[in-house]
């Protein structure tokens, strides 16, 4: 049984394009932070997004994609 899970839920290359680059930055390196200690305890770090089909969402080239430089757990993701 697990104690607990790290949800990071929406954070995609769309919604982080507006921020200047050191605000992104330091965002991506807080959760990565949280992400690290989840994983000493045990925890999986489950990304989540929502997701569109390409042919309902203009910007399906990767905008919707989990952000660059964030490392979520492979198999939760």
């Amino acid at each position: 049984m697990l104690d607990a899970v790290l949800l990071v839920i929406d954070v995609q290359n769309d919604f982080l394009s507006s921020w200047r680059a050191e605000e992104r930055d330091r965002l991506v390196h807080s959760i990565n932070e949280l992400a690290a200690l989840a994983r000493t305890r045990g925890w999986p770090v489950i990304c989540g997004s929502g997701r569109s089909t390409p042919s309902t969402c203009p910007t399906r080239r990767g905008g919707s994609a989990v952000a660059e430089g964030l490392e979520p757990d492979d198999e939760h993701c």
